[in-house]
């Protein structure tokens, strides 16, 4: 289990709010996030019910009990713990303080991944809620809203009201992967020239023959007060279709197609920038696995 939950005492949070369900393909091949996971892709669901009470306060107890009364009420194949729902390829993370690279994590935000079918966990998640609000009496009315997934069917055995929001899913990087806290980071550099040059940073270990093997080396630098391992990308040529395509490539094929923040840095605050390097922005912030910070 990653990260340590805390109930938040907020007193602005609403009495009632819709709870949240975020879903986001983390990367296609699950294996390289995680040794409990396939080879299949792994998804991504963030949970948010921003209300008071909210249903996730002290949310691992509460996983816990649920998962026992289920499996004890004669469920024989149901996990009994945290460790067997683990085992059976769904991980659980909340996110603590701990953000080495200022991606943005949201604290005390909760992720649920799975390398089954989105739909196993979104299951999952609504019988957890149905459990809660059983148990607890504590809500009246619970909205679930759908986010990313707009192939979304509701089953007919759910009995919580749903709405598909047509809206993007929240920032992968709201919430912390499923065994580190340590994401997979592009760093850009550019400047007045049609060249930019940049490297790799975070959870690139998994793929690191591959990354080898298209040209992207590694080497340790000093990044904030700390020796960090980072995969060099060297000087690419923007006016290049090729050179382009390269580092495209080695930015979603070669990873597995795993979900990157991609962080642009100008060499100075005030430059004006090539319109090659504007067009190669812009065909980066095209591909859906690239999260492009300006």
């Amino acid at each position: 289990m990653i990260g340590s939950p805390q109930t938040r005492a907020i007193s602005s949070l609403p009495s009632e709010a819709p709870i949240q369900l975020s879903v986001t393909k983390y990367t296609d091949n699950a294996s390289a996030c995680g040794k409990e996971f396939s080879s299949d892709p792994l998804w991504q669901v963030q949970v948010v019910h921003d209300c008071r009470p909210s249903i996730f306060e002290k949310f691992i107890a509460s996983i816990q009990q649920y998962l026992k009364d289920t499996h004890d009420a004669g469920q024989e194949d149901f996990p009994a713990n945290l460790a067997e729902l683990r085992e059976q390829g769904i991980v659980i993370t909340i996110t603590n303080e701990g953000d080495p690279f200022q991606v943005g994590f949201v604290q005390w935000r909760i992720a649920c991944y799975t390398d089954g079918e989105p739909m196993n966990l979104l299951n999952f998640i609504h019988d957890f809620i149905g459990y809660k609000i059983e148990t607890e009496k504590k809500w009246k009315k619970v909205d679930l809203h759908v986010n990313g997934f707009p192939s979304f069917v509701k089953p007919d055995d759910w009995t919580l009201n749903v709405e598909v929001e047509k809206n993007e899913p929240f920032s992968p990087f709201a919430a912390w992967p499923p065994y580190t806290n340590k994401i997979v980071l592009a760093s850009i550099e550019i400047t007045e020239t049609p060249i930019v040059c940049g490297m790799l940073m975070g959870n690139t270990y998994s793929f690191k023959d591959k990354l080898e093997a298209h040209g992207m080396y590694g080497s340790s630098m000093e990044i904030g007060g700390k020796r960090e391992y980072v995969r060099l990308i060297g000087e690419v040529n923007t006016i290049v279709d090729e050179r382009v395509a390269w580092l495209i490539l080695g930015l979603t094929q070669v990873i597995d197609n795993t979900v990157v923040q991609v962080r642009v840095i100008k060499q100075q605050e005030r430059i004006t920038i090539h319109t090659s390097v504007l067009d190669f922005l812009t065909r980066l912030e095209a591909v859906p696995t690239l999260f492009v910070v300006r």
